[in-house]
C-alpha cells in the first residue's frame, strides 16, 4: 500500500513519500487536477479508498467509494469546462465519478450495474438520440454486459455480449466507429458506435 516517488535523474526518494494506503492492485494516474500547474498523483485501494497527493507527497484529498478499484482510475473532462474528472469503477458494480479538485462525487453518480467491474473505464464522445455530441462512460461488467452511460445524465445503456469481461472496451478508433472488447470466453466482440462527430 506503499506509493514512492523516485527522482529520474538519480532515483533518490522525492521528499514527501512514501504515502501509504491500504493495498493497491490498479494503476496510478497523474494529472494536474487541481489547477496548481503541478501533477498529482492519484491512486485507488483495495478497500475503496481513492486519494490524490501532491507532488512533494502533500494529501489533495481522500475519499472512500464502494469497492475495490482493479485495473485502473480514468480522467476526463466530462463537463466542458476543461476541469478533470475522476472515473472509478468498482467490484461492488458501481461506477463513480468524482470531481479531480475535492473528491466529490459529481452527481447524478454513482451509477450501478448488475456486476462486479474489473476493467477501467473508457471516457469517449457520443451522439445523443437527439443528435447532441455528449461524453459518455463505456464500462463492461461482470454480469455479461457492456454499460453504455452518458456522463452528464448518468441514463445507461446496455449491450448484451453475453460474457464476463475483465478488459477495458478500446477504441473508438480515431475516425472511426469501432470498438473493441475482448470476453474472458468466446469470440472477441466488435462494437459499433454512431459517428462521434468530425
Amino acid at each position: 500500500g506503499f506509493v514512492y516517488v523516485l527522482a529520474g535523474r538519480d532515483g533518490r526518494l522525492r521528499e514527501g513519500f512514501p504515502v501509504q494506503m491500504n493495498e493497491i492492485q490498479a494503476a496510478l494516474v497523474t494529472a494536474d487536477v487541481d489547477g496548481d500547474g503541478f501533477l498529482e498523483i492519484l491512486a485507488a485501494d483495495a478497500v475503496g479508498s481513492v486519494a490524490a497527493w501532491g507532488h512533494r507527497g502533500s494529501s489533495v484529498w481522500e475519499v472512500q467509494t464502494s469497492g475495490l478499484c482493479a485495473q485502473g482510475l480514468t480522467l476526463a473532462a466530462l463537463h466542458g469546462d476543461g476541469a478533470l474528472q475522476v472515473v472509478v469503477p468498482t467490484t461492488a458494480g458501481l461506477v463513480h465519478v468524482l470531481d479531480g479538485r475535492t473528491g466529490r462525487e459529481a452527481r447524478p453518480f454513482p451509477v450501478r450495474t448488475e456486476g462486479q467491474i474489473l476493467a477501467a473505464a473508457l471516457a469517449v464522445p457520443l451522439l445523443t438520440a437527439r443528435g447532441v455530441l455528449e461524453p459518455h462512460l463505456v464500462v463492461s461488467s461482470f454480469d455479461g454486459f457492456v454499460y453504455v452511460v452518458n456522463a452528464r445524465t448518468g441514463c445507461a445503456h446496455r449491450l448484451d455480449v453475453g460474457e464476463h469481461a475483465y478488459t477495458q472496451v478500446r477504441g473508438p478508433r480515431p475516425g472511426g466507429l469501432t470498438a473493441v472488447l475482448w470476453p474472458y470466453y468466446g469470440p472477441t466482440v466488435a462494437l459499433l458506435w454512431p459517428s462521434h462527430g468530425p
